[in-house]
């Protein structure tokens, strides 16, 4: 478990590992190796909700920065829905069913959970270390 849960942990903002006090006089590369975020996702602003039909368990979502694809992993937050994580298996746009949605395009998402109007949607990518982008958790 303990293995797991260290995985966990590398995928949020991080300067990696370390054993031992921080000491304020010291440089970051000084105590940490590398400088930058270490995380292994990070999460990008992709569109906002318009709506959420709790009968179907669907989302409408207005793509306002990006294009959205099936297979794509998402993170939605809001105020009081908390966070909500998920694969996309499907794409509605214009009542057809679709492997890509285009920026600016307003799609329908099954979510496995309640999201609320308003609450921000991001599609999380998975990049190597020393990329300095927004970590998933944060």
């Amino acid at each position: 478990k303990i293995n797991f849960w260290i995985d966990e942990l590398s995928t949020v903002f991080n300067r990696g590992f370390w054993l031992g006090g921080y000491y304020l006089g010291e440089k970051l590369g000084e105590w940490t190796g590398a400088g930058g975020n270490r995380a292994t996702r990070s999460k990008h602003h992709i569109a906002k909700v318009n709506k959420f039909f709790a009968k179907l368990n669907v989302a409408e979502l207005y793509l306002e920065a990006g294009d959205l694809n099936v297979g794509d992993e998402l993170f939605i937050t809001g105020n009081t829905t908390g966070a909500v994580r998920f694969t996309v298996d499907e794409i509605r746009l214009d009542n057809e069913k679709t492997d890509i949605a285009p920026k600016g395009s307003t799609v329908s998402i099954p979510v496995p959970e309640k999201v609320r109007t308003n609450d921000k949607v991001y599609l999380v990518k998975t990049h190597p270390f020393g990329e300095t982008t927004a970590p998933v958790n944060g």
